[in-house]
């Protein structure tokens, strides 16, 4: 069974809409993942590389929207339409993340497109990246969710993160500005809040080049009981991503890379994105 989740529709800076986010809770915590048997080291992120796609229908007129529909029919925004457009599967924008709407269509602007290219120039690696643009704030995340346990056992059949302890995710970019990664929290008892967690570093700033970047996730609730997503945010600059992992425990590469590896050493930038 697919352990695909639906995001959190809700923007950071507006009340919510608690009809939707109660569905969407729900719809996180009935998901069951079953016939995954993984080894504690093992990447979460389902198409960590963006080499999986599909010719999805992006109509800026459709009666039910996707979250891709919604951001293109807003304006402003420069995402492709029509009937077949090349997505990455697995990956999608949160329109309620940033993309935000403005009554005269053009003063909030930005640009998404999955990216062809030579592996160490357009890419980092294979054949695809995601490239994603916003003068204002802009994200996207994995459509992944994540049960929270109290301990992770070295292996087992659930894609599972640490209550209590943090655990660890990697990605190359490259672009202008900062770049921030983090994870929606679903808590249990119907309250609501998407951002029960502690990222280190908040951001990492980005240059021409490809470089790695590294930090820690911890939960700040007890109360978290899942997870979705590993999400990129991007404001007021622009990014190409590739390569994305996600770690339940602390992966044994990194301590080499700590030690002085330079394209690991990605620089944070000491900027909260809220």
């Amino acid at each position: 069974m697919s352990n695909e989740c639906k995001i959190p529709m809700f923007h950071k800076t507006t009340k919510l809409s608690l009809t939707g986010l109660s569905s969407f809770c729900f719809i996180i915590a009935s998901l069951a993942f079953s016939g995954m048997t993984l080894n504690a080291q093992e990447n979460l992120v389902s198409n960590p590389g963006f080499e999986d796609s599909k010719n999805i229908t992006i109509n800026t007129a459709a009666a039910t929207p996707s979250a891709w529909e919604i951001i293109a029919k807003r304006g402003g925004y420069d995402i492709e339409t029509g009937d077949q457009v090349l997505m990455p599967l697995s990956w999608e924008a949160n329109p309620f993340d940033g993309w935000d709407e403005h009554p005269d269509k053009r003063s909030y602007t930005g640009k998404f497109r999955y990216v062809t290219g030579q592996a160490g120039k357009e890419v980092h690696s294979g054949e695809h990246a995601i490239s994603i643009s916003a003068n204002t704030r802009a994200a996207i995340c994995s459509s992944s969710g994540f049960s929270v346990i109290p301990k992770i056992q070295k292996k087992g059949k659930k894609p599972v993160l640490p209550l209590k302890d943090p655990f660890y995710f990697s990605f190359y970019a490259k672009g202008q500005g900062s770049i921030s990664c983090y994870i929606y929290t679903n808590l249990s008892g119907g309250k609501v809040n998407y951002s029960a967690r502690k990222v280190t570093p908040e951001s990492f700033i980005l240059t021409d080049q490809w470089q790695k970047f590294e930090g820690s996730i911890q939960f700040t609730d007890s109360d978290v009981v899942t997870a979705s997503g590993i999400v990129f945010g991007i404001e007021n600059g622009n990014a190409t991503i590739d390569d994305v992992a996600l770690y339940n425990v602390k992966p044994e590469a990194s301590n080499a890379a700590a030690a002085g590896n330079p394209e690991s050493a990605g620089v944070p930038s000491g900027q909260q994105n809220k």
